[in-house]
């Protein structure tokens, strides 16, 4: 399992957006937790996937920062 963090524009179909890049890219979602900061309009997205292995996370991790709204998303270290 790896932990990504989006940091994103909160928006309607946000979530939605994401579960189902994931789902086209059939990747397992095991986790997925949400901090919104109604002060500057934004959420921080915690997910944990099942990922096969760095390629793999190298393209989900540019597709997710493709999604509109979408500021940053990269592995939590």
């Amino acid at each position: 399992p790896v932990e990504v963090v989006l940091h994103a524009m909160d928006r309607p179909g946000l979530a939605r957006d994401v579960t189902t890049l994931l789902a086209e890219s059939k990747i397992n979602l095991e986790r997925l937790a949400s901090r919104p900061d109604s002060r500057h309009g934004s959420v921080d997205l915690a997910l944990r996937i099942a990922i096969s292995n760095l390629d793999e996370l190298a393209r989900l991790l540019t597709r997710l920062a493709a999604l509109p709204g979408v500021i940053s998303a990269r592995r939590r270290t």
